[in-house]
């Protein structure tokens, strides 16, 4: 039928999906990687020193909880230095509408998260990516990201 989403589905180690949500006569594309996995997205071989983080999606559950005192601006700030930037914008799987974007403010400037990633430099070489619809996930979803990478987001923002 045309006004069901298609099921895409790949896997590496049992820690990668891509998947769909119904949209208007086409699915759209949302992504789940497992947390503290290799990174693979933007068909990037797997690099044991780059994790993933916040790659959720409905299907999947995800640890909720109070974030530490300061995180949220932390994030926000990073949001506004954007990498990976991409041409179209993945909807959050949390909202009811599918919107383009979700919209943020950082000291009087505006953007649509949900086209582009945030990287968090860790200890020991490691590094964290991260959709910028982690700030969204947060927020709204009291999703709690792994300690390590709080951690690092934290040293690295001094």
């Amino acid at each position: 039928m045309p006004n069901e989403p298609e099921q895409l589905v790949t896997a590496r180690n049992g820690q990668y999906q891509l998947g769909s949500l119904p949209k208007r006569n086409h699915p759209v594309k949302y992504m789940y990687i497992q947390d503290l996995t290799p990174y693979i997205y933007l068909n990037r071989e797997p690099d044991g020193k780059v994790l993933a983080v916040g790659w959720l999606d409905a299907e999947h559950e995800f640890i909720k909880g109070a974030l530490p005192k300061g995180v949220l601006e932390r994030f926000i700030a990073l949001c506004f230095k954007p990498i990976n930037q991409t041409r179209g914008f993945h909807p959050s799987p949390f909202l009811k509408s599918v919107s383009l974007g979700y919209p943020v403010e950082h000291h009087g400037q505006k953007m649509l998260l949900g086209s582009a990633e945030i990287r968090v430099s860790g200890l020991e070489g490691k590094c964290y990516a991260a959709p910028n619809l982690i700030y969204h996930y947060m927020k709204d979803c009291d999703y709690l990201p792994p300690q390590e990478f709080l951690d690092a987001l934290m040293n690295n923002m001094k």
